[in-house]
C-alpha cells in the first residue's frame, strides 16, 4: 500500500503546536491505526518578530510557502526561517515534542520531508534507524535525536530501556 506520496501532497502543519495538522482524508490513516503524528517545525517565541509573523500571517507551512511564491521580498521572515531550519524542525520544536510525547510512546515524526518512527524513552527521543548502510548491524536500532540533529549515538532497544 503506497499512501505516503498522497499524504505528503496534502500535508500542512500548523506552526503553533507539534501535534497540529490540517485534517485531510489521508491524515485519517494515523487516527485509524492509533499512532500520534508530530512535527517539530515550531518557531521559537524568543525570536518574537519571526514567531509572530509565521504564526499570525503565514499560519501554516503551506501558508508560508504561498507567501514566498507570491512575494519573496515581502516574505523575507518566512524565507529566513526556512533557510535557517532546512531539516523542517527547530530546537524549540524538538523541545516541545519531548514535552508532548509520553515515556515509552512510539509515534511518527514528519521531518525533512519524511515520516520517521520515533520513540521516547527515559533518556529522550530516538528515531528508528532505517538507513540501508546499517542493514547488517543487528544491534543498531535507534539513533538519539538531540537539538536539531541526529547525534550519531546508536542503541539497541535493550540499551535504551
Amino acid at each position: 500500500m503506497n499512501i505516503e506520496p498522497k499524504i505528503c501532497i496534502w500535508f500542512t502543519n500548523d506552526l503553533h503546536s507539534v501535534s497540529a495538522f490540517e485534517m485531510t482524508p489521508q491524515m485519517l490513516l494515523f487516527d485509524m491505526i492509533k499512532v500520534r503524528l508530530f512535527h517539530a517545525w515550531i518557531p521559537d517565541p524568543a525570536q518574537a518578530e519571526t514567531s509572530r509573523y509565521l504564526q499570525n500571517v503565514c499560519k501554516s507551512f503551506n501558508g508560508a510557502q504561498n507567501l514566498i511564491v507570491q512575494d519573496p521580498e515581502a516574505a523575507f521572515l518566512a524565507v529566513n526561517f526556512f533557510e535557517e531550519n532546512p531539516m523542517q524542525s527547530t530546537p524549540y520544536g524538538l523541545d516541545r515534542l519531548a514535552d508532548k510525547m509520553n515515556i515509552d510512546e512510539t509515534a511518527i515524526l514528519f521531518r525533512n520531508n519524511h515520516f520517521s518512527t520515533v520513540w521516547k524513552g527515559w533518556q529522550g527521543i530516538a528515531t528508528l534507524v532505517t538507513d540501508v548502510g546499517f542493514v547488517d548491524e543487528a544491534q543498531i536500532v535507534w539513533e538519539t535525536l538531540q537539538g536539531d540533529m541526529l547525534n550519531g549515538c546508536f542503541a539497541s532497544p535493550a540499551q535504551e530501556r
